[in-house]
């Protein structure tokens, strides 16, 4: 399950150390909720947004994520999901970690309203130089045995540090920022417990530190299998 966001962050900010950070805000829904004792395990490929785009090569890069949740109940499911950056040119190993719940209300049959926490940390090689908090709204529909959609918005916040560092225009700021989350997603399930997630996640993120905001895009293409009764 995803969700996407610890956080998942949803986002989170630079380090002194690093000129940017990358996070991944998709929430990654399985295709029917877990019921108690059910598992559901993604994996990913995705453009992980940089938390400091103009610091970086680009808005994003290509990268990989897992996930897995863990049915506690009808209603409640947690899970841990990790992210990675595949791209080439970094010297150290970007990547981060994520807890998340996943609280479901079946309002009408086949249709599922998601409360869904988030709390994350990001790494630059073996340190932590990033931690985020993120929550999301979002309502899933089924149109079919094999076909379902979702849509939703949320909130992140990320911060490498809560006291002052200069910035590259030498102004000291605390290194931290915050966003507005959209998601927006199609699932197939091409076999009784296996299914496709394509998700884009919109994202306006207003880097308080470096004083800019920006509107990007993070599409994600997942394949996953839910284990367990149904």
């Amino acid at each position: 399950m995803k969700t996407n966001t610890i956080l998942f962050l949803s986002l989170v900010l630079l380090s002194s150390c690093s000129s940017s950070l990358v996070y991944s805000p998709a929430v990654s829904l399985p295709f029917r909720p877990l019921s108690e004792n059910q598992i559901d395990l993604q994996g990913s490929a995705e453009l992980l947004p940089e938390a400091r785009p103009s610091q970086s090569r680009g808005w994003a890069v290509p990268g990989i994520s897992g996930q897995l949740t863990y049915g506690f109940s009808d209603r409640l499911a947690l899970g841990i999901r990790a992210w990675g950056d595949m791209s080439y040119g970094n010297p150290t190993f970007r990547s981060g970690f994520s807890l998340n719940a996943q609280y479901h209300w079946e309002r009408i049959p086949g249709r599922h309203l998601y409360l869904l926490p988030r709390a994350g940390i990001v790494l630059n090689g073996s340190w932590i130089r990033g931690y985020g908090l993120s929550t999301s709204v979002v309502w899933q529909r089924k149109v079919s045995n094999t076909m379902g959609y979702y849509y939703g918005a949320g909130a992140a916040f990320g911060h490498a540090a809560l006291r002052s560092f200069e910035n590259y225009a030498n102004v000291r700021r605390p290194p931290m920022g915050f966003a507005g989350l959209a998601h927006i997603g199609v699932q197939w399930a091409f076999a009784k417990k296996a299914y496709l997630n394509l998700e884009a996640s919109p994202i306006f993120l207003l880097n308080t530190y470096d004083q800019e905001s920006w509107l990007l895009l993070s599409p994600q293409l997942s394949i996953g299998y839910t284990f367990g009764p149904h």
